[in-house]
């Protein structure tokens, strides 16, 4: 008679404790990239489903924000936007976006692990792919933000520059930051709350 025992399974989990190596984890979280495209999918679905205006709460959150500082920075406090900054509302379309993803990002990822911690626990995922599922949910809204920029752009006739180049890198180093940050912030909420 033999007995089957966790470690003795050929793919057999990996609790957090283990050492894995940094490319045997990219390669696992690689492998369960079909769940992670099911993930995210799930999670841009859920955000909305209650709401009358969907997936335009994702463009309307920053544009509006926007318009709150537009407004008191412009017509309140008189500001006299330098050369710099003009069109002022383009400068702050564009400022708004990427802050709202990172903003999003750190909050949903520091709690990526508790809010769903019946399917982490019971699931053989890895960890990794709950953070990057937030992640890559959030970039997903950025990108659905984006038109809202080119609309302002071409409202203002406003040419783009050479830096239009450089926005996958800006992308790929927040993506990084985001990633950085929550897998150092999400364990931390699982054993403090008030993180």
């Amino acid at each position: 008679m033999t007995t089957a025992s966790l470690r003795g399974r050929p793919s057999g989990f990996a609790a957090g404790t283990s050492s894995l190596s940094l490319r045997n984890r990219a390669l696992r979280v690689l492998q369960y990239r079909r769940i992670l495209k099911l993930l995210v999918g799930r999670d841009l679905k859920v955000r909305y489903a209650g709401s009358f205006l969907g997936y335009l709460w994702t463009i309307l959150d920053p544009l509006l924000m926007s318009l709150v500082y537009w407004f008191i920075f412009t017509k309140i406090f008189h500001r006299s936007a330098g050369p710099d900054y003009m069109p002022y509302m383009l400068y702050l379309v564009s400022g708004q976006l990427p802050w709202f993803w990172f903003n999003g990002g750190v909050t949903g990822t520091a709690r990526a692990l508790r809010s769903e911690s019946q399917m982490v626990r019971s699931t053989n995922v890895p960890r990794e792919l709950w953070v990057l599922r937030v992640v890559a949910s959030k970039y997903i809204e950025y990108m659905f933000g984006l038109p809202v920029l080119v609309i302002f752009a071409t409202a203002y006739l406003t040419k783009p520059t050479w830096y239009v180049f450089l926005l996958p890198l800006a992308w790929l180093i927040e993506i990084t930051l985001l990633m950085g940050i929550g897998l150092i912030l999400a364990p931390l909420n699982v054993l403090v709350r008030d993180v």
